[in-house]
């Protein structure tokens, strides 16, 4: 596998056609194969993710979720906004400390997520699922553990039908992108503002930190790249948050480029301008430590723990 960080080259391997999307549903059926195991559930998801698809397959299940995202874009904000004026009365209020990730990030999401599925999966276990799914993109996960997801995958066919892969697919792939960046990009603003009250903060318009640093590409034909040539079915991994870039560089590809662009870009965009407008509200300090970071989510940049200090 190839590994490239220049960011023009970066730019044009994501916009040539003469590059793909890996398939992580052929990687689960050579494991499959391998150890005679049906994993078929998970690759019935895995074939529908939009982030492993190329083509008219792969513009006809943008347009699907794009669809959905509208109709349910308006229950999320609602979700989100109850979920942000909850935590600023209590946790912000009423604690000493809290987690970005586990008390802030991932329990926003899940708001999110139960605003976007049917009511009767609120009650099952079902967000369980649907954040365990991202395991399956990592090669660090145990085999027993994605032995478990798929077998709650073929649960879920089962009682809701195979139209259940369209309900989470969004979710799926929003899940630790959304989480990770909200959390990590508050910890880097405290973090350069020590002991300030965070109603005098400057916040930015914009997410600063990403939770996804790179994507996978298949070249499909010979092709040159600068001074890069690749060979069919050669893959290649570009880094998009490169320490070398400038700021504005991994600004333009926080949500991907060309015909892959994050399709929940706008609704994180509006999560982000609403969670910074309840921090700046507020008048406490909080103060946070240097951040360790797992080794264990690829193709995600997550922190072992985001932990804050509320100071008196």
């Amino acid at each position: 596998m190839r590994l490239v960080t220049d960011h023009e080259q970066v730019r044009q391997i994501a916009t040539s056609d003469s590059f793909g999307a890996y398939s992580m549903a052929d990687s689960y059926r050579e494991l499959g194969e391998r150890l005679g195991h049906d994993l078929g559930p998970s690759i019935a998801l895995l074939e529908q993710l939009p982030t492993f698809m190329d083509g008219e397959a792969h513009r006809l299940g943008r347009k699907t979720q794009a669809m959905r995202s509208a109709k349910f874009k308006q229950a999320q904000l609602d979700a989100a906004q109850a979920f942000l004026d909850n935590f600023a009365a209590t946790t912000l209020s009423n604690t000493a400390s809290f987690d970005l990730l586990t008390d802030f990030g991932s329990p926003l999401f899940r708001a999110l997520s139960a605003a976007m599925i049917p009511a009767e999966w609120r009650e099952e276990g079902w967000l369980d699922l649907i954040d365990a799914v991202p395991l399956l993109f990592s090669p660090s996960t145990p085999l027993k553990r994605r032995f478990e997801i798929n077998r709650g995958l073929a649960e879920l066919g089962a009682k809701f039908g195979p139209e259940s892969w369209e309900e989470i697919m969004l979710l799926v792939l929003g899940n630790r992108p959304l989480s990770g960046s909200l959390a990590m990009s508050l910890h880097d603003i405290l973090f350069r503002h020590p002991g300030q009250a965070l109603n005098t903060m400057e916040w930015p318009a914009y997410f600063t930190q990403s939770a996804l640093h790179f994507f996978d590409r298949i070249a499909l034909r010979p092709v040159t790249i600068g001074d890069l040539t690749f060979e069919p079915g050669e893959r290649v991994r570009c880094n998009i948050h490169a320490p070398e870039w400038t700021s504005q560089q991994r600004q333009g590809t926080m949500f991907g480029v060309g015909a892959h662009l994050c399709l929940g870009r706008p609704l994180s965009e509006l999560v982000w301008a609403m969670t910074t407008s309840m921090f700046s509200a507020q008048d406490c300090r909080l103060a946070v430590t240097p951040l360790l970071y797992r080794q264990d989510c690829e193709p995600f940049h997550l922190p072992i723990s985001c932990p804050v200090t509320v100071l008196a």
